[in-house]
């Protein structure tokens, strides 16, 4: 009898010793969640700084270059002296970021607005009963916004399929039911660990995250990387406008046309 004993007892222990991975996943999670949060914000704060010193000084180089190219090679074949090759160079490592005509990010493709929408509508956090499941909703909302931005469909659906296979779902108390519902409840937080991984490896790697990245090293240095840029754009504009003032009166006398520079 006694030899059966550890048998008997065995599907408790390992209740216990699921509920303990539990808790050291979702420790783990709630730190990277944490990390997640706090990286987007920065970059957001900063993406906004970097198209207002930016942004204008990027599109006003880019139509005195385009201009002074026209000049210099009407047949259209492309060029690349002077400014221009400025220009690339510093646009090499820290390209604008990408927007559209309105200065906005362009729009997530329809399949990503559709799941974004049955997200919310599942997982709404003032859906929630408890202050714990509220917390819950909220962070995986957090991982649902920054999918949509990217018009990550993908991300979304692997979402929604994680929520609509909820651990709570499985009925019954005993211990096979409890070990059912941990078990789910491990693979589920194991998927949104990655998930949040993958997200934070993606902001990092972003040329978002390594302009911010750079900017923090210059900090440290006691240099405003974004000030330096805006110094060098207007170092190039300052020299493109030069050149094109040039290039205009080698043309001539020529029909009227209204003024390029403003």
């Amino acid at each position: 009898m006694a030899a059966l004993e550890p048998i008997r007892h065995q599907p408790h222990q390992q209740i216990e010793h699921h509920r303990s991975v539990l808790r050291a996943l979702r420790q783990r999670l709630a730190r990277r969640e944490l990390e997640l949060v706090s990286l987007s914000d920065q970059l957001a704060v900063f993406e906004r700084r970097y198209h207002h010193l930016l942004g204008f000084r990027y599109r006003r180089l880019a139509e005195r270059a385009e201009r002074l190219s026209e000049l210099r090679h009407p047949s259209g074949r492309p060029g690349g002296s002077g400014p221009e090759l400025g220009a690339a160079a510093l646009g090499a490592a820290y390209a604008p970021l990408q927007q559209d005509a309105a200065g906005r990010r362009p729009r997530p493709p329809e399949p990503a607005r559709r799941l974004f929408r049955k997200l919310v509508r599942r997982v709404h956090p003032d859906l929630a009963g408890s202050a714990e499941e509220r917390a819950r909703r909220n962070r995986v909302m957090v991982l649902a916004n920054l999918a949509y931005e990217r018009g990550d469909v993908q991300a979304l659906r692997e979402l929604l399929e994680e929520w609509e296979l909820d651990p709570d779902q499985v009925r019954g108390e005993d211990a096979d039911a409890e070990l059912t519902r941990l078990l789910r409840r491990i693979s589920l937080t194991y998927r949104r660990l990655q998930a949040v991984e993958a997200e934070l490896g993606h902001l990092g790697g972003s040329h978002l995250g390594t302009l911010f990245r750079d900017a923090q090293t210059s900090r440290g240095r006691g240099v405003d990387l974004l000030v330096e840029m805006s110094a060098e754009l207007d170092r190039l504009i300052e020299r493109t406008e030069a050149e094109l003032r040039e290039a205009e009166r080698g043309r001539g006398p020529g029909p009227a046309r209204e003024p390029v520079l403003r």
